[in-house]
């Protein structure tokens, strides 16, 4: 007991312990600890803190009791205590890593084996404005962490391979990961989140993907093999033909140490939607889901969008909002694609070749979804992420991707589509006047009254027409309309029941070069009916267009009443489009509308038949420039016709 009070004494000092100071204590502590079963006897965080380097990192750590009783002492300290300690330890192991690396395996083998410390110190990091200090501590005390695990990676490639991905699963257990995401808006602790600890985490996970699960001896090889059967829980026929469609991933031990720790992730995701559906297609489809070929084609293109996104990452949070949220996009898309093969009934592997091609298209939408990422939080940025994909489904996905591929041609060919827009501009213009020309020259039924004015019973008609020279606007007024349509001879117009020709002078013949300009008053009855009626709702004609036809001088020529929209916007627009002389009006929305379209249609089904390299790559040649130039892609449209 002597040596035990002495060593209090030495602790209760609060000063660092020299070389034979800090063994004698370390001695001490371990055997009265041992004896007595009181790890608390002790002030062991003191011991921590003030022991000798050396001691500590050579002798302290090989003990296994060591960390039996830092465990116990440091899960009931203060939460800020065990950070700083944790720190110290690493520091020194770290420190003494050149000479001495087994105090950084001891440290970590115990950290992966733990399930106490770092779900502790992961369980006190705060959002509170008032635990910044806190939080600090606890991220540089995993800064230290992860350190060591690196250090590994470059010094011991046997042990990394079995504690790394141990300490990866705890992290992940932890919620560390995500976490993290909630801490990013605070601007103290962004620089040792971005600069320090996600390039370490990067460190890592480039060597786990350069390491393959039969190349070192990991336990990660077992846990990857129980997490696909308690997942899947094949019987034979079953597994038969889950087999037979993953032919190319019969040894999975090839794969990478990354993409087996990915692979468990997944698998032992709490939401059951994907099991439950991949079950049925191994229950009761002929061809189920090719699981192992969507997965790790998945990874790839995950990597590849991720990757890319490295390069503002410390500028823009919701790219690191992302790196961290890996796992939540992997089970996102593999769901979504899987719901994919079943909507299309995909039965071979150019089917899932098929679907995987709509994967960076939807990842693109999902970079299109940050349109101001300043705006939104990290956490909120990963939440209209997974939303953007969520409301992606089987048709919306083919859809973008055809955008995608006319976005595509459109840029290799950008050069010279400004002629060829040109081009397909005046070919619609024409087009669409030839349409108008036809519709005004069958001619229409319009009213010459108003058809609301309640003193007129029955509201006389026109029957308007082109004349087939195109330079006259015919016009004849009729008591009512005709069920037969009236004819045109010599630019008048007859009814089929008149016998001869005595109505020449009832035609009215209205030069084109005498309309200017139109006024345009939209005409609606009054509703007289009280708002708390209940009636039946009755559909009635109420809503007419009256059009005055001007001359230079602002004088009418002309005034007629339409009762649909669509006559109203072939007639005004067709005149001006149809007359030679230039009306001040131009023409509607509707019919601008229309001609936009138009031109997309053709230019989108011109475009399809040109050249993009390889791998929807970009590229601009001389071979482009002498075969594909302006002249070539006006020609295209030679053999194009409208319907």
């Amino acid at each position: 007991m002597d040596d035990a009070y002495r060593v209090q004494q030495l602790l209760a000092q609060n000063e660092n312990l020299s070389f034979d100071q800090s063994r004698e204590s370390l001695k001490v502590i371990l055997r009265t600890i041992d004896e007595t079963n009181d790890p608390f006897q002790f002030d062991f965080a003191q011991f921590l803190l003030n022991c000798d380097g050396k001691i500590l990192c050579r002798e302290a750590t090989p003990e296994t009791h060591f960390w039996e009783i830092f465990e116990e002492t440091m899960s009931e300290s203060p939460p800020e205590t065990l950070a700083i300690c944790l720190t110290r330890i690493c520091t020194l192991s770290l420190r003494e890593s050149g000479v001495y690396l087994e105090a950084v395996v001891h440290l970590c083998r115990f950290l992966s084996s733990s399930e106490i410390i770092l779900p502790i110190l992961c369980a006190n990091l705060s959002t509170q404005r008032s635990s910044i200090r806190l939080n600090f501590d606890i991220l540089e005390s995993i800064d230290g962490v992860l350190r060591c695990l690196t250090c590994l990676c470059e010094s011991d490639k046997v042990n990394a391979a079995i504690i790394i991905p141990s300490c990866f699963f705890m992290f992940h257990d932890c919620g560390f990961w995500s976490i993290l995401i909630s801490l990013l808006p605070m601007e103290e602790l962004q620089s040792e989140i971005l600069e320090v600890i996600l390039p370490l985490r990067d460190k890592i996970s480039k060597f786990m993907s350069a390491l393959t699960l039969k190349e070192y001896a990991t336990p990660l090889e077992t846990k990857m093999f129980e997490a696909v059967e308690d997942a899947l829980s094949l019987d034979s026929s079953m597994k038969e033909k889950f087999e037979e469609v993953n032919q190319g991933y019969n040894d999975l031990r090839s794969i990478k140490l990354i993409n087996a720790y990915h692979l468990v992730v997944f698998l032992k995701n709490s939401n059951l939607s994907f099991k439950k559906t991949l079950g049925e297609e191994l229950l009761f489809v002929n061809n189920p889901f090719p699981l192992y070929k969507a997965f790790f084609n998945i990874l790839d293109q995950l990597d590849q969008f991720l990757d890319f996104k490295t390069k503002d990452i410390l500028t823009t949070l919701y790219h690191a909002a992302f790196l961290l949220s890996k796992d939540a996009f992997i089970y996102a898309l593999m769901d979504k694609l899987l719901k994919m093969w079943v909507a299309s009934q995909g039965k071979t592997r150019k089917d899932m070749d098929s679907l995987l091609e709509t994967v960076p298209i939807m990842l693109d939408q999902v970079d299109k979804s940050m349109k101001r990422p300043s705006d939104i939080s990290p956490r909120g940025s990963v939440i209209i992420a997974l939303e953007t994909l969520e409301g992606i489904d089987y048709g919306i996905a083919r859809q973008l991707q055809l955008e995608s591929i006319k976005e595509k041609h459109y840029n290799k060919w950008s050069n010279s589509i400004g002629d060829f827009d040109e081009l397909l501009s005046e070919q619609v213009h024409d087009y669409v006047r030839h349409q108008r020309l036809l519709q005004l020259q069958k001619g229409a039924w319009v009213y010459s009254e108003s058809p609301l004015d309640r003193h007129i019973r029955s509201p006389k008609v026109y029957f308007m027409v082109l004349s087939a020279n195109q330079i006259n606007l015919l016009v004849r007024e009729f008591p009512a309309k005709a069920e037969i349509t009236p004819h045109v001879e010599e630019n008048q117009i007859f009814s089929n029941t008149e016998k001869d020709h005595a109505a020449f002078e009832k035609t009215v013949v209205i030069p084109l070069h005498n309309i200017v300009d139109f006024e345009v008053n939209e005409l609606q009855t009054d509703n007289k009916v009280p708002d708390d009626a209940r009636l039946v709702n009755v559909i009635r004609k109420d809503f007419y267009t009256g059009v005055n036809f001007l001359d230079k001088y602002r004088r009418v020529v002309l005034k007629v009443y339409f009762d649909t929209k669509e006559d109203t916007i072939v007639w005004l627009d067709g005149l001006k489009l149809v007359s030679p002389f230039k009306i001040k009006q131009s023409i509607t929305d509707d019919t601008q509308k229309q001609m936009d379209t138009l031109v997309s249609i053709r230019r989108n089904a011109q475009m399809l038949n040109l050249d993009i390299s390889d791998g929807n790559e970009i590229t601009d040649s001389n071979d482009d420039e002498e075969y594909y130039h302006a002249d070539t892609l006006k020609d295209l449209t030679s053999s194009f016709y409208y319907e």
